[in-house]
Protein backbone atom coordinates (compact mmCIF):
# COMPACT_ATOMS: atom_id res chain seq x y z
CA UNK A 1 0.00 0.00 0.00
CA UNK A 2 2.78 2.40 0.94
CA UNK A 3 4.65 1.46 -2.23
CA UNK A 4 1.65 2.31 -4.40
CA UNK A 5 1.20 5.62 -2.57
CA UNK A 6 4.87 6.44 -3.00
CA UNK A 7 4.62 5.73 -6.70
CA UNK A 8 1.62 8.05 -7.05
CA UNK A 9 3.50 10.81 -5.23
CA UNK A 10 6.52 10.36 -7.50
CA UNK A 11 4.34 10.48 -10.60
CA UNK A 12 2.62 13.64 -9.33
CA UNK A 13 6.02 15.15 -8.68
CA UNK A 14 7.12 14.29 -12.19
CA UNK A 15 4.02 15.94 -13.64
CA UNK A 16 4.55 19.08 -11.57
CA UNK A 17 8.21 19.17 -12.57
CA UNK A 18 7.25 18.82 -16.23
CA UNK A 19 4.67 21.59 -15.98
CA UNK A 20 7.27 24.02 -14.66
CA UNK A 21 9.78 22.96 -17.29
CA UNK A 22 7.14 23.23 -20.02
CA UNK A 23 6.57 26.90 -19.20
CA UNK A 24 10.28 27.56 -19.45
CA UNK A 25 10.68 25.41 -22.54
CA UNK A 26 8.17 27.49 -24.48
CA UNK A 27 10.86 30.13 -24.53
CA UNK A 28 13.29 27.61 -25.96
CA UNK A 29 11.82 26.10 -29.08
CA UNK A 30 8.52 25.60 -30.83
CA UNK A 31 7.57 22.10 -31.84
CA UNK A 32 7.76 20.33 -28.49
CA UNK A 33 5.21 18.25 -26.66
CA UNK A 34 5.13 16.34 -23.36
CA UNK A 35 5.53 12.57 -23.58
CA UNK A 36 5.91 9.77 -21.08
CA UNK A 37 8.73 7.23 -21.30
CA UNK A 38 9.29 4.46 -18.74
CA UNK A 39 7.06 6.25 -16.24
CA UNK A 40 8.86 9.60 -16.63
CA UNK A 41 7.64 12.75 -18.33
CA UNK A 42 9.80 14.53 -20.88
CA UNK A 43 9.57 17.36 -23.33
CA UNK A 44 9.89 15.72 -26.71
CA UNK A 45 11.21 17.50 -29.74
CA UNK A 46 8.83 16.91 -32.63
CA UNK A 47 10.93 15.61 -35.53
CA UNK A 48 10.40 14.68 -39.11
CA UNK A 49 10.50 10.92 -39.78
CA UNK A 50 14.12 9.76 -39.98
CA UNK A 51 16.20 6.65 -39.30
CA UNK A 52 16.71 6.43 -35.56
CA UNK A 53 20.47 6.14 -36.12
CA UNK A 54 20.44 9.78 -37.26
CA UNK A 55 18.83 10.86 -33.99
CA UNK A 56 21.39 8.88 -31.97
CA UNK A 57 24.16 10.47 -34.02
CA UNK A 58 22.67 13.89 -33.22
CA UNK A 59 23.51 13.49 -29.52
CA UNK A 60 26.99 12.23 -30.37
CA UNK A 61 27.61 15.15 -32.72
CA UNK A 62 26.37 17.64 -30.09
CA UNK A 63 28.94 16.37 -27.59
CA UNK A 64 31.85 16.10 -30.02
CA UNK A 65 31.10 19.59 -31.38
CA UNK A 66 31.32 21.01 -27.84
CA UNK A 67 34.69 19.30 -27.40
CA UNK A 68 35.99 20.70 -30.68
CA UNK A 69 34.73 24.21 -29.95
CA UNK A 70 36.50 24.13 -26.59
CA UNK A 71 39.68 22.64 -28.08
CA UNK A 72 39.42 19.70 -25.68
CA UNK A 73 40.89 16.28 -26.32
CA UNK A 74 38.21 13.60 -26.74
CA UNK A 75 37.90 9.99 -27.88
CA UNK A 76 34.77 8.24 -29.14
CA UNK A 77 34.53 4.78 -27.58
CA UNK A 78 32.61 1.91 -29.23
CA UNK A 79 29.61 1.18 -27.00
CA UNK A 80 28.82 -2.33 -25.86
CA UNK A 81 25.04 -2.07 -26.13
CA UNK A 82 24.79 -1.06 -29.80
CA UNK A 83 22.17 1.56 -28.89
CA UNK A 84 24.02 4.46 -27.24
CA UNK A 85 27.34 6.20 -27.87
CA UNK A 86 30.27 7.18 -25.63
CA UNK A 87 32.73 10.06 -25.62
CA UNK A 88 35.67 10.28 -23.19
CA UNK A 89 37.21 13.62 -22.17
CA UNK A 90 39.78 14.43 -19.50
CA UNK A 91 38.05 15.34 -16.26
CA UNK A 92 39.86 18.68 -16.05
CA UNK A 93 38.19 19.69 -19.33
CA UNK A 94 34.71 18.81 -18.05
CA UNK A 95 33.62 22.24 -16.75
CA UNK A 96 34.47 23.95 -20.03
CA UNK A 97 32.92 21.25 -22.26
CA UNK A 98 29.81 21.05 -20.08
CA UNK A 99 29.56 24.82 -20.23
CA UNK A 100 29.46 24.59 -24.02
CA UNK A 101 26.77 21.93 -23.81
CA UNK A 102 24.70 23.98 -21.37
CA UNK A 103 24.91 26.89 -23.81
CA UNK A 104 23.76 24.62 -26.65
CA UNK A 105 20.86 23.50 -24.45
CA UNK A 106 19.48 27.03 -24.23
CA UNK A 107 17.85 26.67 -27.64
CA UNK A 108 16.57 23.10 -27.55
CA UNK A 109 15.21 20.64 -24.99
CA UNK A 110 18.30 18.48 -24.59
CA UNK A 111 18.54 16.41 -21.42
CA UNK A 112 21.39 15.59 -19.05
CA UNK A 113 21.29 12.63 -16.67
CA UNK A 114 24.34 12.37 -14.40
CA UNK A 115 24.94 8.99 -12.82
CA UNK A 116 23.30 8.73 -9.42
CA UNK A 117 20.45 11.13 -10.16
CA UNK A 118 16.90 9.79 -9.94
CA UNK A 119 15.86 11.45 -13.16
CA UNK A 120 17.15 13.51 -16.03
CA UNK A 121 16.93 17.28 -16.14
CA UNK A 122 17.06 19.82 -18.92
CA UNK A 123 20.63 20.27 -20.09
CA UNK A 124 20.30 24.03 -19.74
CA UNK A 125 19.94 23.60 -15.94
CA UNK A 126 23.07 21.46 -15.49
CA UNK A 127 25.75 22.93 -13.22
CA UNK A 128 29.06 22.39 -15.02
CA UNK A 129 31.07 23.01 -11.88
CA UNK A 130 29.51 20.28 -9.76
CA UNK A 131 28.48 17.56 -12.24
CA UNK A 132 30.39 14.31 -12.19
CA UNK A 133 30.42 11.73 -14.94
CA UNK A 134 29.41 9.75 -16.70
CA UNK A 135 26.58 11.97 -17.88
CA UNK A 136 23.97 10.87 -20.41
CA UNK A 137 23.21 13.60 -22.96
CA UNK A 138 20.11 12.95 -25.04
CA UNK A 139 17.02 14.29 -26.67
CA UNK A 140 13.57 12.79 -26.58
CA UNK A 141 12.22 12.78 -30.13
CA UNK A 142 8.67 12.06 -31.23
CA UNK A 143 6.83 12.15 -34.51
CA UNK A 144 4.18 14.83 -34.90
CA UNK A 145 1.32 12.32 -35.12
CA UNK A 146 3.06 9.29 -33.67
CA UNK A 147 5.01 7.94 -30.74
CA UNK A 148 8.46 8.36 -29.27
CA UNK A 149 11.29 7.29 -31.57
CA UNK A 150 14.35 8.25 -29.49
CA UNK A 151 14.93 8.65 -25.78
CA UNK A 152 17.32 8.06 -22.86
CA UNK A 153 18.38 4.67 -24.20
CA UNK A 154 19.92 6.45 -27.21
CA UNK A 155 22.03 8.87 -25.18
CA UNK A 156 25.61 9.92 -25.71
CA UNK A 157 27.45 9.05 -22.49
CA UNK A 158 30.01 11.70 -21.64
CA UNK A 159 32.75 9.89 -19.71
CA UNK A 160 35.05 12.04 -17.56
CA UNK A 161 38.40 10.25 -17.66
CA UNK A 162 40.70 10.77 -14.72
CA UNK A 163 44.42 9.98 -15.01
CA UNK A 164 46.01 7.57 -12.53
CA UNK A 165 49.55 6.29 -12.94
CA UNK A 166 49.70 7.28 -16.60
CA UNK A 167 46.38 5.59 -17.38
CA UNK A 168 43.06 7.21 -18.27
CA UNK A 169 40.10 5.58 -16.52
CA UNK A 170 36.96 5.38 -18.73
CA UNK A 171 34.94 2.63 -17.00
CA UNK A 172 33.70 -0.73 -18.28
CA UNK A 173 30.74 0.26 -20.47
CA UNK A 174 32.48 -0.02 -23.81
CA UNK A 175 33.76 -2.80 -26.03
CA UNK A 176 37.49 -2.52 -25.34
CA UNK A 177 38.97 -1.40 -22.01
CA UNK A 178 38.35 0.29 -18.68
CA UNK A 179 41.64 2.20 -18.87
CA UNK A 180 44.31 2.91 -21.44
CA UNK A 181 47.66 4.76 -21.59
CA UNK A 182 47.26 8.52 -21.45
CA UNK A 183 49.74 8.84 -24.31
CA UNK A 184 48.02 6.26 -26.57
CA UNK A 185 48.34 7.24 -30.23
CA UNK A 186 45.38 8.81 -32.02
CA UNK A 187 43.17 6.68 -34.23
CA UNK A 188 39.67 6.74 -35.72
CA UNK A 189 36.55 4.64 -35.23
CA UNK A 190 33.39 4.26 -37.31
CA UNK A 191 30.16 4.77 -35.38
CA UNK A 192 26.73 4.78 -37.06
CA UNK A 193 28.26 5.23 -40.49
CA UNK A 194 30.59 8.14 -39.64
CA UNK A 195 34.25 8.33 -38.64
CA UNK A 196 35.24 9.92 -35.31
CA UNK A 197 38.52 10.47 -33.43
CA UNK A 198 39.55 7.89 -30.84
CA UNK A 199 42.77 6.29 -29.59
CA UNK A 200 44.55 3.24 -30.90
CA UNK A 201 43.08 0.55 -28.61
CA UNK A 202 39.56 1.60 -29.60
CA UNK A 203 40.08 2.04 -33.33
CA UNK A 204 40.78 -1.60 -34.05
CA UNK A 205 38.27 -4.12 -35.33
CA UNK A 206 37.99 -7.77 -34.36
CA UNK A 207 36.81 -7.33 -30.76
CA UNK A 208 34.99 -10.39 -29.45
CA UNK A 209 32.01 -8.32 -28.35
CA UNK A 210 31.37 -6.71 -31.75
CA UNK A 211 29.15 -7.98 -34.56
CA UNK A 212 31.31 -7.23 -37.58
CA UNK A 213 30.01 -9.69 -40.19
CA UNK A 214 27.42 -8.75 -42.85
CA UNK A 215 23.80 -9.63 -42.12
CA UNK A 216 21.31 -9.84 -44.99
CA UNK A 217 17.52 -9.91 -44.85
CA UNK A 218 15.37 -12.31 -46.89
CA UNK A 219 11.66 -11.80 -47.52
CA UNK A 220 9.17 -14.12 -49.17
CA UNK A 221 6.23 -12.37 -50.82
CA UNK A 222 3.28 -13.19 -53.01
CA UNK A 223 0.85 -10.99 -54.89
CA UNK A 224 -2.49 -12.69 -54.31
CA UNK A 225 -4.15 -10.18 -56.65
CA UNK A 226 -2.08 -11.17 -59.69
CA UNK A 227 -4.63 -12.66 -62.16
CA UNK A 228 -2.12 -15.00 -63.81
CA UNK A 229 -0.88 -16.25 -60.45
CA UNK A 230 -4.46 -16.76 -59.20
CA UNK A 231 -5.41 -18.69 -62.32
CA UNK A 232 -2.38 -20.95 -61.91
CA UNK A 233 -3.13 -21.51 -58.23
CA UNK A 234 -6.77 -22.35 -58.91
CA UNK A 235 -5.79 -24.78 -61.66
CA UNK A 236 -3.47 -26.75 -59.38
CA UNK A 237 -5.83 -26.42 -56.45
CA UNK A 238 -8.50 -28.24 -58.40
CA UNK A 239 -6.19 -31.22 -58.83
CA UNK A 240 -4.79 -31.18 -55.29
CA UNK A 241 -7.55 -33.13 -53.60
CA UNK A 242 -8.65 -32.49 -50.02
CA UNK A 243 -6.47 -29.99 -48.13
CA UNK A 244 -6.64 -28.52 -44.68
CA UNK A 245 -8.74 -25.36 -44.73
CA UNK A 246 -5.85 -23.24 -43.38
CA UNK A 247 -3.61 -24.43 -46.21
CA UNK A 248 -5.82 -22.62 -48.72
CA UNK A 249 -7.25 -19.84 -46.54
CA UNK A 250 -7.61 -16.71 -48.68
CA UNK A 251 -5.85 -14.62 -46.04
CA UNK A 252 -2.66 -16.55 -46.75
CA UNK A 253 -2.26 -14.67 -50.04
CA UNK A 254 -3.80 -11.26 -49.28
CA UNK A 255 -1.43 -8.35 -49.84
CA UNK A 256 -2.10 -5.30 -47.63
CA UNK A 257 1.17 -3.55 -48.41
CA UNK A 258 2.76 -5.06 -45.29
CA UNK A 259 6.01 -5.52 -47.22
CA UNK A 260 6.23 -1.78 -47.87
CA UNK A 261 6.01 -1.06 -44.14
CA UNK A 262 8.27 -3.90 -43.08
CA UNK A 263 10.96 -2.48 -45.38
CA UNK A 264 10.32 0.94 -43.86
CA UNK A 265 10.86 -0.58 -40.41
CA UNK A 266 14.25 -1.91 -41.57
CA UNK A 267 15.24 1.49 -42.95
CA UNK A 268 14.17 3.29 -39.77
CA UNK A 269 15.48 0.85 -37.17
CA UNK A 270 18.24 -1.36 -38.66
CA UNK A 271 20.69 0.71 -40.67
CA UNK A 272 23.22 -2.12 -40.26
CA UNK A 273 21.42 -4.47 -42.70
CA UNK A 274 23.78 -5.39 -45.52
CA UNK A 275 21.42 -6.38 -48.36
CA UNK A 276 17.74 -7.25 -48.86
CA UNK A 277 16.55 -10.22 -50.97
CA UNK A 278 12.92 -10.54 -52.05
CA UNK A 279 11.83 -14.04 -53.11
CA UNK A 280 8.72 -14.09 -55.30
CA UNK A 281 6.96 -16.11 -57.99
CA UNK A 282 8.13 -13.50 -60.49
CA UNK A 283 5.82 -10.60 -59.70
CA UNK A 284 6.85 -7.55 -57.65
CA UNK A 285 4.91 -4.73 -55.95
CA UNK A 286 4.24 -1.80 -58.26
CA UNK A 287 5.82 0.61 -55.76
CA UNK A 288 9.11 -1.33 -55.46
CA UNK A 289 12.30 0.07 -56.99
CA UNK A 290 13.74 -3.17 -58.33
CA UNK A 291 16.87 -1.34 -59.50
CA UNK A 292 17.92 -0.22 -56.04
CA UNK A 293 21.45 -1.58 -55.41
CA UNK A 294 20.55 -2.65 -51.88
CA UNK A 295 17.78 -5.01 -53.00
CA UNK A 296 17.64 -8.05 -55.27
CA UNK A 297 14.49 -9.81 -56.49
CA UNK A 298 14.89 -13.60 -56.66
CA UNK A 299 12.43 -15.86 -58.48
CA UNK A 300 11.51 -19.38 -57.44
CA UNK A 301 13.13 -20.69 -60.62
CA UNK A 302 16.50 -19.39 -59.41
CA UNK A 303 16.49 -21.34 -56.13
CA UNK A 304 14.48 -24.54 -56.65
CA UNK A 305 16.85 -27.31 -57.80
CA UNK A 306 13.95 -29.21 -59.42
CA UNK A 307 11.94 -26.89 -61.69
CA UNK A 308 9.40 -29.66 -62.14
CA UNK A 309 7.85 -28.90 -58.73
CA UNK A 310 7.00 -25.34 -59.80
CA UNK A 311 4.81 -23.41 -59.59
CA UNK A 312 4.43 -23.72 -55.83
CA UNK A 313 1.96 -22.09 -53.50
CA UNK A 314 3.48 -23.56 -50.34
CA UNK A 315 5.53 -21.26 -48.12
CA UNK A 316 7.13 -24.30 -46.47
CA UNK A 317 8.50 -25.38 -49.85
CA UNK A 318 9.84 -21.88 -50.62
CA UNK A 319 11.43 -21.49 -47.18
CA UNK A 320 13.34 -24.73 -47.72
CA UNK A 321 15.24 -23.10 -50.62
CA UNK A 322 16.28 -19.75 -49.16
CA UNK A 323 19.86 -20.84 -48.47
CA UNK A 324 20.27 -21.38 -52.22
CA UNK A 325 19.93 -17.66 -53.06
CA UNK A 326 23.04 -16.80 -55.11
CA UNK A 327 25.14 -14.24 -53.27
CA UNK A 328 23.25 -14.47 -49.96
CA UNK A 329 25.44 -13.70 -46.93
CA UNK A 330 26.30 -16.49 -44.52
CA UNK A 331 24.27 -14.72 -41.80
CA UNK A 332 20.78 -13.54 -42.63
CA UNK A 333 17.36 -12.82 -41.13
CA UNK A 334 14.30 -14.40 -42.66
CA UNK A 335 11.27 -12.08 -42.50
CA UNK A 336 7.66 -12.68 -43.36
CA UNK A 337 6.20 -9.47 -44.73
CA UNK A 338 3.86 -9.11 -41.74
CA UNK A 339 6.80 -8.87 -39.31
CA UNK A 340 7.99 -5.37 -38.39
CA UNK A 341 10.73 -3.87 -36.26
CA UNK A 342 8.96 -1.70 -33.70
CA UNK A 343 12.02 0.29 -32.60
CA UNK A 344 15.74 0.39 -33.25
CA UNK A 345 17.43 -2.96 -32.64
CA UNK A 346 21.16 -3.70 -32.77
CA UNK A 347 22.43 -6.80 -34.60
CA UNK A 348 23.30 -8.44 -31.28
CA UNK A 349 19.58 -8.91 -30.74
CA UNK A 350 19.74 -11.62 -33.41
CA UNK A 351 23.32 -12.94 -33.48
CA UNK A 352 26.09 -13.47 -31.00
CA UNK A 353 29.29 -11.64 -31.99
CA UNK A 354 30.85 -15.02 -32.83
CA UNK A 355 28.13 -15.57 -35.44
CA UNK A 356 25.87 -17.93 -33.48
CA UNK A 357 22.20 -17.16 -34.21
CA UNK A 358 19.54 -16.60 -31.60
CA UNK A 359 16.11 -18.18 -31.73
CA UNK A 360 13.02 -17.11 -29.84
CA UNK A 361 10.94 -19.87 -28.19
CA UNK A 362 7.27 -19.23 -27.65
CA UNK A 363 5.53 -20.02 -24.37
CA UNK A 364 3.07 -22.11 -26.41
CA UNK A 365 3.65 -25.80 -27.03
CA UNK A 366 3.29 -28.24 -29.88
CA UNK A 367 0.35 -30.61 -29.47
CA UNK A 368 1.10 -34.16 -28.39
CA UNK A 369 0.96 -37.03 -30.85
CA UNK A 370 1.77 -37.28 -34.55
CA UNK A 371 0.63 -34.88 -37.24
CA UNK A 372 -3.07 -35.28 -37.99
CA UNK A 373 -5.13 -34.16 -41.02
CA UNK A 374 -7.17 -31.81 -38.82
CA UNK A 375 -4.03 -30.05 -37.50
CA UNK A 376 -3.33 -26.56 -38.86
CA UNK A 377 -0.46 -26.99 -41.35
CA UNK A 378 1.95 -25.03 -39.16
CA UNK A 379 1.23 -27.40 -36.26
CA UNK A 380 1.62 -30.49 -38.45
CA UNK A 381 4.95 -29.23 -39.81
CA UNK A 382 6.19 -28.48 -36.29
CA UNK A 383 5.26 -31.98 -35.14
CA UNK A 384 7.02 -33.55 -38.10
CA UNK A 385 10.19 -31.61 -37.31
CA UNK A 386 9.96 -32.59 -33.66
CA UNK A 387 9.68 -36.28 -34.57
CA UNK A 388 12.70 -36.09 -36.89
CA UNK A 389 14.87 -34.59 -34.17
CA UNK A 390 13.67 -37.07 -31.54
CA UNK A 391 14.53 -40.00 -33.82
CA UNK A 392 18.02 -38.63 -34.49
CA UNK A 393 19.01 -37.03 -31.18
CA UNK A 394 16.68 -38.56 -28.60
CA UNK A 395 15.60 -35.04 -27.58
CA UNK A 396 12.08 -33.67 -27.85
CA UNK A 397 11.24 -30.16 -28.99
CA UNK A 398 8.09 -29.07 -27.18
CA UNK A 399 7.83 -25.33 -27.79
CA UNK A 400 6.71 -23.40 -30.83
CA UNK A 401 8.81 -20.50 -32.09
CA UNK A 402 7.70 -16.88 -32.08
CA UNK A 403 6.68 -15.28 -35.37
CA UNK A 404 9.70 -12.98 -35.51
CA UNK A 405 12.65 -12.40 -37.83
CA UNK A 406 14.47 -15.74 -37.96
CA UNK A 407 18.28 -15.48 -37.62
CA UNK A 408 19.94 -18.15 -39.74
CA UNK A 409 23.19 -19.28 -41.32
CA UNK A 410 23.46 -20.67 -44.82
CA UNK A 411 25.91 -23.34 -43.71
CA UNK A 412 23.53 -24.60 -41.02
CA UNK A 413 20.65 -24.76 -43.49
CA UNK A 414 22.83 -26.72 -45.89
CA UNK A 415 23.81 -29.11 -43.08
CA UNK A 416 20.15 -29.55 -42.17
CA UNK A 417 19.29 -30.44 -45.76
CA UNK A 418 22.16 -32.92 -45.90
CA UNK A 419 20.87 -34.52 -42.68
CA UNK A 420 17.23 -34.79 -43.81
CA UNK A 421 17.34 -34.78 -47.63
CA UNK A 422 14.13 -36.75 -48.14
CA UNK A 423 12.11 -34.42 -45.92
CA UNK A 424 13.47 -31.41 -47.83
CA UNK A 425 12.63 -33.07 -51.15
CA UNK A 426 9.12 -34.03 -50.07
CA UNK A 427 8.34 -30.57 -48.65
CA UNK A 428 9.75 -28.88 -51.74
CA UNK A 429 7.50 -30.98 -53.96
CA UNK A 430 4.28 -30.10 -52.09
CA UNK A 431 2.57 -27.36 -54.08
CA UNK A 432 0.29 -26.59 -51.14
CA UNK A 433 0.91 -27.00 -47.43
CA UNK A 434 0.48 -30.66 -46.64
CA UNK A 435 0.42 -33.10 -43.73
CA UNK A 436 3.99 -34.28 -44.47
CA UNK A 437 5.69 -30.86 -44.62
CA UNK A 438 8.45 -29.72 -42.32
CA UNK A 439 8.76 -26.04 -41.41
CA UNK A 440 12.43 -25.60 -42.23
CA UNK A 441 13.12 -21.89 -41.81
CA UNK A 442 10.60 -21.02 -39.09
CA UNK A 443 11.11 -23.99 -36.76
CA UNK A 444 13.21 -27.01 -37.67
CA UNK A 445 16.50 -25.22 -38.36
CA UNK A 446 16.43 -23.51 -34.96
CA UNK A 447 15.94 -26.72 -33.00
CA UNK A 448 18.47 -28.53 -35.19
CA UNK A 449 21.05 -25.77 -34.72
CA UNK A 450 20.46 -25.79 -30.96
CA UNK A 451 21.06 -29.55 -30.75
CA UNK A 452 24.17 -29.14 -32.90
CA UNK A 453 25.36 -26.37 -30.53
CA UNK A 454 25.04 -23.78 -33.32
CA UNK A 455 22.22 -21.62 -31.93
CA UNK A 456 21.09 -20.32 -28.55
CA UNK A 457 17.63 -19.32 -27.23
CA UNK A 458 17.07 -15.65 -26.44
CA UNK A 459 14.34 -13.29 -25.36
CA UNK A 460 12.85 -10.56 -27.54
CA UNK A 461 10.37 -7.79 -26.63
CA UNK A 462 7.68 -8.94 -29.06
CA UNK A 463 3.94 -9.21 -29.62
CA UNK A 464 1.87 -11.30 -32.01
CA UNK A 465 -1.73 -10.19 -32.45
CA UNK A 466 -4.44 -11.31 -34.82
CA UNK A 467 -6.15 -8.80 -37.07
CA UNK A 468 -9.57 -9.80 -35.70
CA UNK A 469 -8.54 -9.67 -32.03
CA UNK A 470 -11.18 -7.57 -30.18
CA UNK A 471 -8.41 -5.67 -28.38
CA UNK A 472 -6.56 -4.75 -31.58
CA UNK A 473 -7.39 -1.04 -31.64
CA UNK A 474 -6.39 -0.51 -28.01
CA UNK A 475 -3.15 -2.40 -28.63
CA UNK A 476 -2.39 -0.30 -31.70
CA UNK A 477 -2.94 2.94 -29.78
CA UNK A 478 -0.67 1.90 -26.89
CA UNK A 479 2.01 0.50 -29.16
CA UNK A 480 2.13 3.55 -31.40
CA UNK A 481 2.44 5.89 -28.41
CA UNK A 482 5.03 4.03 -26.32
CA UNK A 483 6.87 1.90 -28.93
CA UNK A 484 7.83 -0.73 -26.34
CA UNK A 485 8.47 -3.64 -28.74
CA UNK A 486 11.50 -4.68 -30.75
CA UNK A 487 9.27 -6.71 -33.08
CA UNK A 488 5.56 -7.07 -33.69
CA UNK A 489 3.43 -9.08 -36.08
CA UNK A 490 -0.21 -8.47 -36.99
CA UNK A 491 -1.41 -11.68 -38.61
CA UNK A 492 -4.72 -12.59 -40.22
CA UNK A 493 -5.15 -16.36 -40.28
CA UNK A 494 -8.40 -16.81 -38.35
CA UNK A 495 -10.92 -14.22 -39.53
CA UNK A 496 -13.77 -14.49 -41.96
CA UNK A 497 -13.48 -12.61 -45.29
CA UNK A 498 -15.94 -10.03 -43.95
CA UNK A 499 -13.92 -9.48 -40.75
CA UNK A 500 -10.66 -9.20 -42.64
CA UNK A 501 -12.15 -6.75 -45.14
CA UNK A 502 -13.37 -4.56 -42.28
CA UNK A 503 -10.10 -4.66 -40.33
CA UNK A 504 -7.69 -4.37 -43.29
CA UNK A 505 -7.92 -0.55 -43.58
CA UNK A 506 -7.34 -0.24 -39.83
CA UNK A 507 -4.06 -2.14 -40.17
CA UNK A 508 -2.94 -0.04 -43.13
CA UNK A 509 -3.60 3.21 -41.24
CA UNK A 510 -1.69 1.93 -38.23
CA UNK A 511 1.32 0.89 -40.30
CA UNK A 512 1.32 4.12 -42.31
CA UNK A 513 1.29 6.17 -39.10
CA UNK A 514 3.92 4.02 -37.39
CA UNK A 515 6.28 3.99 -40.38
CA UNK A 516 5.73 7.29 -42.24
CA UNK A 517 9.27 7.47 -43.66
CA UNK A 518 9.51 5.89 -47.14
CA UNK A 519 12.37 3.46 -47.48
CA UNK A 520 14.92 3.84 -50.29
CA UNK A 521 13.35 0.76 -51.89
CA UNK A 522 10.21 2.66 -52.87
CA UNK A 523 9.84 4.34 -56.24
Amino acid sequence: MLTALAKRILRAGDRAWLAVRSLRARRLEAGQRPVQRDGRWYLARVVEPAPVAELIRGSLDLVTAACREEGAWFAVLPAADGQSTRVAIRDEAAPAVLGRLVAAGQERAWYAWPRGRRRAGLLRDLDPATSAGPIRIFQVAALADGGIVAGPEHACHLVLAGEDGGLLEVGPDNLVAERFPADAPASTVEVLGRTYPTVAPFGRTGHLGAVEFPIDVVYTWVDGNDPAWRASRDEYLGAAGRLNEEAVNASRWIDRDELRYSLRSLHMHAEWVNHVWLVTAGHVPAWLDVDHPGLTVVTHEEIFPDPGVLPTFNSHAIEAQLHRIPGLAEHYLYFNDDVHLGRRVPPRRFFQPNGVPHFFPSRYHLDLGPARPEDPPVMAAGKNGRDLLEARYGRIATQKLKHTPHPQRRSTMAALEATFPEEFRRTSASRFRSLTDVSVASSLVHHFAYLEEKAVPADLPYRYIDLVDPGLEDWMERTAAQRPLDVFCVNDTTGTPEQLAARGPLLQRFLADYFPLPSPFER
